[in-house]
C-alpha cells in the first residue's frame, strides 16, 4: 500500500491486499474471495484481470470471469482465460465504463 501511496495511486482503489494479507496466496481463491467480500460483490459480477496463470486460476476458483493481459510479464501457463487482451487500451474497450 505504501508503494501505491508513494505513486499517488492509492485513491484509485477501494481495497488493497498484498501477498502477506492472508494465510493463502494466489492461486488459492482466498485473496479474490476476500476482495469480493470487502467490496460487497458477487463472483458473477467480477472479473479477475491479471498477467499470470496464478491470477487466472485464482479468479476461476473464486467463481469470477477471467481476463489475461498478454502485455504483462507472465503467461497463461496453459490456463484458458475467458478473455485475452493485448494492450491496456483493448482492456478498457472490453470493459467500458469500469475505469470511472
Amino acid at each position: 500500500m505504501e508503494l501505491l501511496k508513494g505513486l499517488g495511486l492509492h485513491g484509485h482503489f477501494k481495497v488493497v491486499f498484498g501477498g502477506d494479507s492472508f494465510a493463502e496466496k494466489k492461486p488459492h481463491p482466498l485473496p479474490v474471495q476476500k476482495a469480493l467480500e470487502a467490496l460487497g460483490a458477487e463472483p458473477a459480477e467480477a472479473v479477475m484481470i491479471g498477467d499470470h496463470h496464478t491470477d487466472m486460476i485464482s479468479g476461476r476458483a473464486a467463481g469470477t470471469t477471467t481476463c489475461f493481459c498478454a502485455f504483462g510479464l507472465g503467461s497463461t501457463g496453459g490456463v484458458e482465460p475467458d478473455y485475452t487482451v493485448q494492450t491496456s487500451t483493448e482492456l478498457l474497450q472490453l470493459f467500458p465504463g469500469v475505469a470511472a
